[in-house]
C-alpha cells in the first residue's frame, strides 16, 4: 500500500509532508552559522521519519537508526570539533544500524541478473577508500577515525542496500554514501557559507527519506 493510498489526511501522510516542510526550510538556512532554528529543522525532518516509522508499525531498527542519524546531524552542524567527532560517531553507527537492518534481505544473486547494480556496489567503497587515504584530508586529528568509519560505513550499507530487491532503498543508500564522502573530508575545515553543507542536506535527507519510505513499503 503506497503512501498516496493512505489519503492526503492520513496520519502517515501529514507526518511525511511534515518532516518534508522542515527539510526544505533547512535548505535556506544551511549556509547560515549554527542556530537553534536550523539545528531543530533539521533534526526534526529526520525524527519525523522515525516518527512515521512507529505509525507504521516498522521495524524497531528503522526507528532507531532515523533516530540516530537525526541526533548526529544534530552535533554535525555545530561549529564545535567535540561536537562534529560525536556528530560522525553517531551518523557511522547509524549505518550500522541500516546494514543490519537490511542484511536478512540481501540477495548477492541480484548482482549478476542486474549487472548495473555492480558499479556502484564497486565504485562506492573505492571511493571511499581514495578520498580517505590520506589521513591529512581531514582538518582535525581527532576527528580521522570517527570520519573514517562513517564514510566506510556509508559505503559497506549502501552495498548490502544495492543487493537487495527494492530499488528505492538501495538508490537511497547510495545518495547517503555520497552525502557521506564530502562531509567527513571537510567537517571541521569549512567555513558555514561553504557549498558543502547545502549538498549534504539533500543527500543526507533525500536517501533517508528513500530508504524509510521503501523499507515501510509505502512507495
Amino acid at each position: 500500500m503506497t503512501l498516496l493510498q493512505y489519503g492526503f489526511d492520513s496520519p502517515p501522510f501529514g507526518t511525511v509532508l511534515m518532516s518534508f516542510a522542515a527539510a526544505f526550510l533547512s535548505l535556506f538556512l544551511s549556509h547560515r552559522p549554527p542556530s537553534a532554528r536550523r539545528t531543530g529543522a533539521r533534526t526534526v525532518a529526520v525524527a519525523l521519519l522515525a516518527v512515521l516509522s512507529v505509525l507504521m508499525d516498522g521495524p524497531l531498527l528503522l526507528t532507531g537508526a532515523l533516530l540516530v542519524f537525526a541526533a548526529g546531524d544534530a552535533f554535525l552542524v555545530q561549529d564545535d570539533l567535540t561536537a562534529a567527532r560525536i556528530g560522525l560517531s553517531l551518523l557511522a553507527a547509524g549505518h550500522l544500524l541500516y546494514a543490519v537492518l537490511v542484511f536478512p534481505a540481501v540477495n548477492g544473486v541480484l548482482f549478476l541478473s542486474e549487472p548495473v547494480r555492480i558499479l556502484p556496489a564497486v565504485a562506492l567503497p573505492a571511493v571511499a577508500f581514495w578520498w580517505l587515504r590520506g589521513t591529512g584530508r581531514v582538518g582535525d586529528a581527532g576527528l580521522r577515525v570517527p570520519a573514517a568509519a562513517y564514510a566506510l560505513l556509508a559505503a559497506a550499507a549502501a552495498v548490502l542496500m544495492l543487493a537487495t530487491p527494492l530499488v528505492a532503498l538501495a538508490t537511497g543508500a547510495v545518495l547517503l554514501a555520497l552525502a557521506a564522502l564530502p562531509a567527513a573530508i571537510l567537517v571541521g575545515r569549512s567555513a558555514p557559507t561553504a557549498p558543502w553543507p547545502l549538498a549534504f542536506w539533500l543527500l543526507f535527507y533525500t536517501g533517508h527519506l528513500l530508504v524509510a519510505l521503501s523499507a515501510l513499503a509505502l512507495l
